[in-house]
Formats: C-alpha cells, sequence, structure tokens
C-alpha cells in the first residue's frame, strides 16, 4: 500500500552479520542487514548472544514474507486475492488473520482511512506491477466499490471476500514484523535492541550506556536536513510521505498513498507524517489515516485516540507536532 519514507539513525550498519566488541565498556554489538518484503532491514543487538538472536529475526521476516506476500502463491494474501471471487472463505495462518484482524480495528479507528483491500485502486494504478498509467474517472468510479473492510469477514481463521475485492498488506506488515521480532528479542533474553524495517523502526530498551535511542526524521523540504530527533526506548516510529514513490504522466507527478474516497492519489496539505507509539504495527497504519485526512482533521483524530505522538509536515513548510 505504500512504501516508508527513509528515518535514518545514529548507527552503521553492514551487509550480512557481524559482531563487533568494545573492551573498554565490554559491549557487544550484532549488526545484520538483510533485503526482504521489498525492502531493506537492519537488525542491531547488544548482547553476547546477539547472532543467535538475529539469526531468529531474519528467519521470523522471511516467515512474514511468505505469508504476506501479494505476488508468490504461496502466501495467504496470495491465495485469498486469487480465490477471493469463488465465495469460499480461506484458510490462513494464525500471523495473518490476528493482522487482518488488527488491520479491521484500525480501519474502525480512524473512520476507513486505513483500509488493507485497497489493493485494487493501487494495482490499477500501476504501483504493484511498475507499469504506470491514470486510470479514467469511469474505471475509478468502479473501483471505488470494491474497497471496503467492512466487508472483510474473518472467523476460525478464515477470511472470505466479497466479489471483486482484494488485499494488501504493504502498508502494516512491516510494522507488525517489527514489533514481532523485538518481542522475540525479548523473549531471547535480549535487553538492547533496534531494528530498522523499511522505515518502521522499532527498539528494545535503550542503548548499552543507558542512554536512549536517537531516531533522526529526515526533513523532505530541505535536502540534508532533519525535521527533529526524538530519544526513544520501547517504542516504534514511522513515517509516511508523498514523495518517497511516485511517477509523472502528462507533466503531473502521481504519488503512491491512494485516497479510496477519489481511487486515486491522496490530495491532503501534508508531505509528511511520522508517528510515534509503543507498537509499530498501529504506527504504520496510523501514518496512512493520518496523511489522508490532511493536518487539520489528524490534529482532531489524535485529540479522540490516545497512546501515539505525531509529528505533521504540511507542504507550505509548516510543522505540527502533538504530544499524546
Amino acid at each position: 500500500m505504500k512504501e516508508k519514507i527513509l528515518i535514518l539513525f545514529v548507527m552503521v550498519f553492514c551487509i550480512g552479520c557481524d559482531m563487533q566488541k568494545t573492551d573498554k565498556q565490554n559491549e557487544y554489538k550484532y549488526t545484520s542487514q538483510i533485503f526482504a518484503m521489498d525492502t531493506v532491514m537492519d537488525l542491531t543487538v547488544y548482547d553476547i548472544d546477539g547472532e543467535k538472536a538475529i539469526a531468529a529475526a531474519e528467519k521470523k521476516i522471511r516467515e512474514f514474507e511468505k505469508l504476506f506476500s501479494v505476488n508468490r502463491k504461496e502466501s495467504d494474501i496470495y491465495r485469498i486475492n486469487h480465490d477471493a471471487d469463488s465465495g469460499q472463505p480461506i484458510s490462513v495462518s494464525e500471523d495473518t488473520f490476528r493482522l487482518i484482524k488488527k488491520s479491521i480495528e484500525l480501519s474502525e479507528k480512524t473512520g476507513g482511512m486505513f483500509d488493507i483491500s485497497i489493493f485494487p485502486i493501487v494495482k490499477a494504478w500501476g504501483f504493484t506491477s511498475k507499469e504506470y498509467r491514470v486510470p479514467e474517472e469511469e474505471e475509478r468510479n468502479n473501483l471505488k466499490k470494491l474497497v471496503d473492510y467492512r466487508k472483510i469477514r474473518c472467523k476460525d481463521k478464515s477470511v472470505l471476500l466479497d466479489k471483486g475485492m482484494r488485499l494488501d498488506l504493504g502498508g502494516i506488515a512491516k510494522g507488525y514484523a517489527a514489533d514481532e521480532v523485538i518481542d522475540l528479542f525479548r523473549n531471547m533474553g535480549m535487553k538492547s535492541a533496534i531494528v530498522s524495517l523499511g522505515g518502521d523502526i522499532k527498539t528494545l530498551g535503550t542503548k548499552p550506556n543507558g542512554e536512549s535511542f536517537q531516531i533522526a526524521i529526515k526533513n523532505p523540504l530541505e535536502k540534508g536536513s532533519f525535521l527533529d530527533t526524538i530519544p526513544i526506548k520501547n517504542r516504534a516510529v514511522v513515517t509516511s510521505g508523498s514523495y518517497d514513490r511516485s511517477f509523472e504522466k502528462g507533466g503531473k507527478n502521481y504519488h503512491h498513498i491512494m485516497d479510496k474516497r477519489t481511487a486515486a492519489p491522496v490530495n491532503s496539505d501534508l508531505i509528511s507524517v511520522t508517528v510515534i507509539a509503543d507498537h509499530s504495527t498501529d504506527a504504520d497504519g496510523l501514518s496512512t489515516a493520518l496523511f489522508t485526512l490532511g493536518s487539520e482533521k489528524a490534529v482532531e483524530l489524535h485529540k479522540s485516540l490516545s497512546g501515539f505522538d505525531m509529528i505533521l509536515l504540511r507542504k507550505d513548510g509548516k510543522i505540527i507536532r502533538t504530544d499524546s
């Protein structure tokens, strides 16, 4: 559904898995960089058993990739979409079922501004195949009828869609994976870790020296500058924006975040939205919804919900920060 804006943080990552030990502080640092779920992912663990933890995390991420992909024939989502018009419920894994249920909950909270059934619209614009096009108004009107999270029926680890509907977990799957990886590290006894799964950042504890992790949020309006640097521990940071993935047709630029109300790219006053929350899954879905709503209604939604902070960057350069 969307790609995340790169969030830079003050750490150095290496390809593969590497171990570093600082004799002065007796610190162990294991790092790994992999490509999965169509993005670059960085994992860092500070522990003598960090190598084992990272290996387990990589395995889990690969499992999620197999479950959530819209293109891999063995995935749950591919099977749901491929058999959606059969009228029969499709049995899925516990992780897929849990994530779809969570997605529906976020849809309810955001008034449907986050909706995993947006896939027909995203596909029609060519963002799944990179064969970009601008659908005509009649086609867009027909596409709007196929997007409605309320018609996703979940029961007994099975999912049933109305005819013509299709799902895409791309706007929330990396957030879910980040939460699950951090939970894995915690269950393995790790005390300090940070993961960046395509821009979905999640931390465990603090740095080994007790300081918070510092997450720098890039300013897309000014190259080389940052909107803010956020100290976090045991929290997630996710940013969504309109400039990271787009194409141009007829002299006009079209970005990848779709508005189901128009079956076209979102046309709000925002250029980026950063959400800071306890769970990356929540931050992932909320960042899309807030971006779609625009700054005024995003602030209203923040007031009606709890448990997250946000940094909004408007197209005119104004920055709006809120405290939960």
